[in-house]
């Protein structure tokens, strides 16, 4: 599964990270709230159109979606052969209905709806940009274990990456030796070097701070300062069509 930020110089780069998660959130819950097929071709309209000004490969965009059609095809199964209703399907005790059919469309094109608004994010919105987007916020709490809220996230975001290539990394090495990675015993030749690796990068990274003479919780500022441009507004706007959407539908 490959979302990571993909560098472009493009308008919905450009975007405030905070702006994009709006969208994103708003856009959510109204694909969750709705359960009309006219409604969500509304809304596939809505989160398209941003990725015409993202400058991203199409290509991309369909890797993106393949890890996820297995749950495609599972969620329709299940809607399939255990919702009840006009009998389309008979297999020995399995039983597939048409209504089971449409709910699995519909809860399919829920998900994919979903995916893609996520993908917008993750491919235009760096995770630096996206931790630092946000100490302005957590700065203005009182609590020091607040402010460190955007570190730990530039700390997960920067390590998950991290341990997906050092497990690549070492599931290589093996099968140039000849060896198969399977669950079991197998599983766990891969673990433990990466869990070793996250350990040192951790060690590592501990050591650079303290060498830093970094103090948690202390009020700090940023290379990079976030401003609303109107850009920004523009898109907040555009952020609230869903609402509308399901408004006038409904």
């Amino acid at each position: 599964m490959n979302l990571a930020y993909y560098p472009k110089r493009s308008l919905a780069h450009s975007l405030d990270p905070r702006v994009k998660l709006i969208f994103v959130f708003i856009f959510v819950v109204t694909v969750l709230y709705e359960q009309n097929f006219l409604a969500y071709s509304f809304l596939g309209g809505i989160v398209v159109l941003p990725f015409f000004f993202s400058k991203l490969p199409p290509l991309k965009i369909i890797k993106g979606f393949i890890p996820f059609l297995i749950l495609v095809v599972v969620t329709i199964l299940f809607h399939f052969f255990l919702t009840p209703g006009e009998v389309v399907f008979a297999f020995g005790p399995l039983t597939g209905t048409l209504d089971g059919f449409n709910r699995g469309i519909l809860f399919s094109l829920r998900i994919l709806l979903i995916i893609l608004s996520t993908m917008l994010l993750g491919f235009t919105t760096s995770p630096i940009d996206f931790a630092e987007s946000f100490s302005g916020f957590f700065s203005r709490f009182k609590s020091r274990t607040a402010r460190e809220v955007p570190m730990i996230m530039i700390f997960v975001l920067r390590f998950i990456p991290l341990l997906i290539r050092e497990g690549k990394r070492i599931v290589t090495a093996q099968r140039a030796r000849g060896g198969k990675v399977r669950f079991g015993r197998e599983f766990f030749t891969i673990l433990f070097p990466v869990v070793n690796c996250a350990l040192k990068r951790a060690d590592q990274l501990a050591l650079a701070l303290h060498a830093k003479a970094y103090e948690p919780g202390s009020m700090r500022t940023s290379i990079r300062e976030f401003h609303f441009m109107p850009i920004d507004y523009l898109f907040i706007g555009y952020s609230l069509l869903p609402i509308v959407v399901v408004v006038l539908i409904d």
